[in-house]
């Protein structure tokens, strides 16, 4: 008999889950912005499971940008609690912090942040090297399947400041997956792009990410985006108080 996702048999005393590991949950989380005079409070406890799709979305200024903050290890909660892959991300020291970010999260900006004067399979590389110690052939074999798997294999040894947008835009999300992170975090990947590249773009990273299996937040403010995910965070619901004292 199943109950609420739990097998109790009656020939064994013990109980067996089948839920996916958790690789977000907050419990009354709150956050104050850096040099802002207000506060986030998250008005529900989450639970993000490995490779669910999530999308946060708001309008600017509501809070998304706090959030991937506080997830990627930047802004540490004003109160409640924030695990990041069952561990409580701030109690490390902070190069605990950005080691626990470069292995095991992958995160894309809205400002690709890719190194000018190396090429695209040079960054790859890099983000290797920093995140699970591989250099060399193998780093470079990684590199260049995940650029293959993106459709830049003809790019591979091009300067990434002589990329498109677009393609400086696919390296920046190879870069991102090519260690296998658990969480893969994108800022707007669809800023400035029309309806049709913006599916084709949301279609080509789910593709990529499913190698991995792990869990997407993806944050946006184009309502179109929406639909296409399974679980929706709606940063505009969010209460924003004053600080006092």
């Amino acid at each position: 008999m199943y109950m609420t996702k739990t097998m109790i048999t009656k020939t064994v005393t013990t109980i067996t889950t089948t839920e996916a590991p958790t690789v977000v949950r907050t419990r009354g989380l709150e956050l104050r912005p850096a040099g802002d005079a207000t506060v986030c409070v998250f008005p529900e406890n989450l639970r993000i499971a490995r490779d669910e799709r999530w999308v946060l979305t708001g309008p600017s200024g509501c809070g998304k940008t706090t959030l991937v903050n506080a997830l990627c290890g930047l802004l540490a909660p004003s109160a409640g609690d924030l695990e990041i892959l069952g561990q409580d991300i701030y109690r490390m020291s902070s190069g605990e912090r950005d080691r626990f970010r470069g292995r095991r999260l992958g995160v894309v900006h809205q400002e690709f942040h890719l190194l000018n004067g190396f090429n695209a399979v040079e960054n790859l590389m890099t983000a290797l090297r920093f995140s699970a110690g591989q250099r060399g052939f193998a780093a470079r074999k990684q590199a260049g399947e995940m650029l293959e798997a993106a459709g830049l294999s003809n790019r591979a040894t091009t300067r990434v400041e002589r990329l498109s947008r677009g393609e400086a835009q696919r390296v920046s999300v190879a870069r991102a997956l090519v260690h296998r992170p658990e969480l893969l975090i994108t800022d707007e990947p669809t800023a400035s792009l029309d309806s049709e590249r913006s599916a084709a773009m949301l279609d080509w990273i789910d593709q990529l990410r499913v190698h991995s299996g792990c869990a997407w937040i993806c944050v946006t403010h184009d309502p179109s985006v929406v639909s296409r995910f399974d679980h929706q965070i709606n940063a505009s619901n969010w209460a924003r108080q004053e600080m006092t004292g």
